[in-house]
C-alpha cells in the first residue's frame, strides 16, 4: 500500500520525504534559544550588578558643605499698570554642595548665570506679586526651582534657601 502524502507518523511529524521537522527538533531548538538568552542575562547581571540601579540622587545624600553665595545688588525694571517701577534687591543663596570640588569649587564662576536668572525672574514680576509673605515664599520657591533645574542641574549643588537681604521698590 502506498503512503498517502498527508499521513502522519507515530511521533506526530510528517512522513519521511515531506521536508517537515519533528516536534522534538523544534523543542530542542527552543530549549537552546532559551538557554542562551538565560545565560546572557545571568552573565549581564553578574558582570554589571549596578547597571539597572538608579544613579544616587542628591535628594537623599549628605551634603559635604553649605555655602552662602551673596549675589551683588540687583536693579530691575518692573512692569506696572501705567508707570515704570524699579526693584532693588540683594539676595543671598544658601547652597548645599554634594560633590568634592574644593571649598566652593567653581561656584563663583556660576555667579553671572545666577545673576542673569535672578534678573529674568524679578523683572517678570508685577506690582501685586511683590508684597505679602505668601508671595515672597512663592518667589523664593520659584528662584530655587529655576536655579536648581537650570544652572545647578547635574553639578552636585542645590539651592536650599533664598534670603532677601534688601528689598526696595521705587515708583
Amino acid at each position: 500500500m502506498a503512503d498517502h502524502p498527508d499521513k502522519k507518523t507515530s511521533d506526530g511529524g510528517q512522513a519521511s520525504g515531506q521536508g517537515g521537522g519533528s516536534k522534538k527538533t523544534l523543542i530542542a531548538l527552543l530549549g537552546s534559544v532559551l538557554f542562551c538568552v538565560g545565560s546572557s542575562v545571568t552573565v549581564g547581571i553578574l558582570a554589571f550588578p549596578d547597571a539597572g540601579a538608579p544613579a544616587p540622587s542628591i535628594e537623599h545624600a549628605e551634603p559635604l558643605e553649605l555655602i552662602e553665595l551673596p549675589v551683588p545688588k540687583l536693579l530691575v525694571n518692573l512692569t506696572g499698570a501705567n508707570r515704570t517701577m524699579l526693584l532693588s534687591a540683594t539676595v543671598t543663596l544658601e547652597i548645599e554642595v554634594f560633590e568634592d570640588t574644593g571649598r566652593g569649587g567653581d561656584i563663583n564662576a556660576m555667579l553671572p548665570r545666577v545673576q542673569d536668572q535672578l534678573n529674568k525672574i524679578l523683572s517678570s514680576l508685577k506690582e501685586p506679586s511683590l508684597t505679602g509673605g505668601s508671595n515672597m515664599d512663592f518667589l523664593q520657591t520659584r528662584i530655587k526651582d529655576h536655579i536648581n533645574n537650570g544652572i545647578f542641574a547635574g553639578t552636585g549643588r542645590r539651592v536650599i534657601n533664598v534670603y532677601f537681604i534688601e528689598w526696595v521698590i521705587q515708583s
